[in-house]
């Protein structure tokens, strides 16, 4: 009986990686408008996000005593090789 069940075990899981390696060789076909209208979206987050940051470093920079003490800080770049 255990023999039986581990050999049913054993064939379902083989099934279950046949149907994950389908899934993986099968291509995402979407139509130019509507990838299009996906990007427009996405620029406008984008555009959005960097509004609203903007917006909270005015805010925060605001906020700070007008002393004249600073301390500078260079910001790493990412550059792309």
């Amino acid at each position: 009986e255990k023999i039986n069940k581990l050999n049913t075990k054993h064939s379902d899981l083989k099934a279950k990686i046949h149907e994950k390696e389908k899934l993986s060789s099968h291509c995402l076909l979407v139509p130019i408008s509507q990838f299009e209208s996906r990007i427009m979206q996405l620029i406008g987050l984008a555009r959005n996000s960097i509004m609203y940051l903007s917006l909270a470093i005015h805010f925060e920079e605001r906020k700070r005593p007008n002393d004249g003490i600073y301390m500078q800080r260079e910001v790493p770049l990412k550059h792309n090789l």
